[in-house]
């Protein structure tokens, strides 16, 4: 089954090409992405317990139908002409909308919060514990469910996120000050990493700056100066994961390679202890949006006294339980994007959920084609991370990522940013 999907995935792959050339428009990295897993997956190189032809099926139609969304939101939600694919090198790139006082505010904040944070993890080592400790003994001591962990989520990780594009972006611009903002993204990130133990972001930091070098390719020459400093920069940040891996004594490869490919087989199990349990309700798209839908069901449980959080929860709880994918692999939680959308409504949920997804991707795609500002493509980025990220979770059930798409649009906000202006322009000429 799994070589169906190969076979599936690379037909979108190739037929996606015939429309588009550009190998980094959303459908193309999905369908090819995933025709990779599948394929590891079905080579079984780490001899895993055997993965269930359900979890194929659902895996292909997931990608069928973000195929049948991505495809249809072009030519009937949006209705985009084809001369308009033209607009992706007319445009001059410019971040000038960016309202970089308040930006500068919340990173304050998210610094602040951050060291404040690493002052008590820095007892912990101090006493002879490691990362691997910190993660998955003390993180619940350290962040508990005070200001702490409010702020990392509706700050410091959002924060983290949106300075660590717009640093890289800066670099490629060659603005005044950028090598410093990418320092402090980098001191961000590692912050996080420190604090929590975990080295997604690092992998957030990678797929940013590779996505951003490469979409800027053929717009912007640089010198051997800037390809040795970017050179260093990819190395710096690889050798960080390495680092952080030997830390945490493990592997990073075998890592990269379990969180990819054991995923499917953990979603094999998974299918199965849910279908055979029958313990949960449908959440109908709650747990797949529930980085959207987090705070609006919060408010509303508040007002109508209602318990509209139990079966989520429990969701949550049932990633969380380790489970063993082979002989010699302990796994949890990363279930693939496709388990949240069978938990929504079964095979509906898969249908649903990977249509819209595609849809969002198609109208991403097509805003950064159209206008090329630093909005467009930090949403653009999140988007491709989140189809990279897909193996493991689906990126709009994360609470930081989606609040790092709101703060987007409110600090490139028209109306906020004329305002901002208009009060600079005055006091210049006061002056």
């Amino acid at each position: 089954m799994g070589y169906i999907g190969v076979f599936i995935c690379l037909g979108f792959f190739f037929l996606n090409r015939l429309k588009d050339s550009r190998i980094y428009n959303p459908l193309s990295i999905m369908s090819l992405y995933w025709s990779i897993l599948l394929l590891l997956c079905s080579l079984n190189l780490t001899d895993s317990f055997e993965t269930s032809d359900k979890a194929y099926a659902l895996i292909i139609l997931g990608v069928i139908f973000f195929a049948f969304g991505y495809l249809a939101s072009n030519k009937y939600i949006f209705k985009l002409r084809s001369k308009s694919e033209n607009y992706l090198y007319s445009n001059k790139f410019n971040n000038n909308d960016f309202n970089k006082s308040l930006f500068f505010i919340l990173t304050v904040i998210a610094l602040t919060s951050s060291i404040a944070v690493f002052q008590s993890v820095l007892v912990y080592f101090q006493s002879g514990y490691g990362l691997y400790d910190i993660r998955y003994q003390f993180i619940s001591e350290i962040y508990g469910e005070g200001y702490a962990d409010v702020l990392n989520v509706y700050i410091v990780k959002p924060v983290g996120y949106i300075m660590t594009v717009y640093s890289v972006t800066a670099i490629i611009n060659k603005q005044k000050y950028a090598y410093l903002q990418f320092l402090i993204a980098v001191l961000l990130l590692t912050l996080q990493i420190v604090n929590t133990g975990g080295r997604l972001v690092m992998l957030f930091l990678l797929v940013s700056l590779l996505f951003c070098v490469f979409l800027f390719r053929e717009k912007l020459h640089f010198s051997f100066r800037e390809r040795t400093i970017f050179f260093l920069l990819i190395t710096g940040v690889v050798g960080s994961l390495f680092y952080v891996s030997i830390v945490r004594e493990s592997n990073l490869i075998e890592n990269l390679y379990d969180y990819a490919v054991s995923s499917i087989t953990f979603l094999s199990i998974c299918l199965k202890k849910y279908d055979s349990g029958k313990l949960f309700a449908y959440t109908y798209g709650y747990f797949s949006w529930y980085g959207i839908l987090n705070v609006p069901v919060n408010v509303m449980e508040f007002i109508t006294r209602l318990d509209m959080s139990t079966t989520v929860n429990n969701l949550i709880k049932f990633l969380s339980s380790p489970t063993m994918v082979s002989d010699h692999i302990l796994y949890n939680w990363f279930a693939t994007a496709f388990f949240r959308f069978y938990a929504d409504l079964n095979y509906w949920g898969v249908i649903i959920n990977s249509f819209i997804w595609g849809c969002i991707c198609r109208y991403t795609y097509r805003n950064w084609i159209k206008v090329q500002n630093f909005r467009n493509l930090f949403v653009y980025v999140m988007v491709t991370y989140g189809i990279v990220v897909s193996c493991m979770t689906f990126v709009f059930s994360d609470v930081s990522m989606v609040l790092s798409i709101i703060y987007i649009y409110i600090l490139t906000n028209e109306k906020l940013n004329k305002n901002r202006k208009t009060c600079q322009l005055t006091e210049e000429r006061e002056k």
